[in-house]
C-alpha cells in the first residue's frame, strides 16, 4: 500500500483563508487483482477561523 498526503493553507486577513489538499492511495493485492485500486483526490477549500 502506498499513500501520499499533502495540505497547503494560506491564512488571509479577518480569519478567512484558502486550503488545498492532495491525497493519493495505491493498493496492490498479491493474491488476486480484484481488490487493487488507485485513487487520487484533490480539494480546494475556503476556511474561516474565529
Amino acid at each position: 500500500m502506498n499513500r501520499l498526503r499533502g495540505r497547503l493553507q494560506l491564512n488571509l486577513k479577518g480569519g478567512a483563508g484558502i486550503a488545498a489538499e492532495y491525497a493519493y492511495d495505491e493498493y496492490d493485492e498479491t493474491v488476486t487483482d480484484l481488490s487493487d485500486y488507485t485513487a487520487a483526490r484533490y480539494g480546494l477549500y475556503l476556511t474561516w477561523k474565529q
